[in-house]
């Protein structure tokens, strides 16, 4: 049988904004993360998903979106760091 249990997750957004980019600075926040128990996060997009002003999110190709949130995934790979939502604001 599969685990089904839940994981204890926090939201980043009072950690970090999804418009950040920088390799060094997310790992150093999903080790954080990590280190604090957490085993998934509440990814809030709606820092970077802004529908007053959306034209960056919404007019990307699904390939340039891809790479761009591979440096986050790879992040909390790194640290064992789950996603448990992806949370835009509506």
């Amino acid at each position: 049988m599969e685990n089904s249990s839940l994981k204890i997750s926090v939201q980043t957004g009072g950690i970090f904004r999804a418009t950040t980019n920088d390799r060094e600075f997310l790992e150093e926040k999903f080790k954080l993360i990590s280190e604090s128990g957490f085993e998934a996060v509440d990814y809030n997009i709606d820092h970077f998903v802004n529908f007053k002003n959306n034209d960056y999110f919404w007019n990307k190709e699904i390939d340039e979106l891809i790479e761009y949130f591979s440096v986050t995934k790879g992040a909390a790979d790194k640290y064992n760091v789950g996603f448990s939502e992806v949370n835009p604001k509506v």
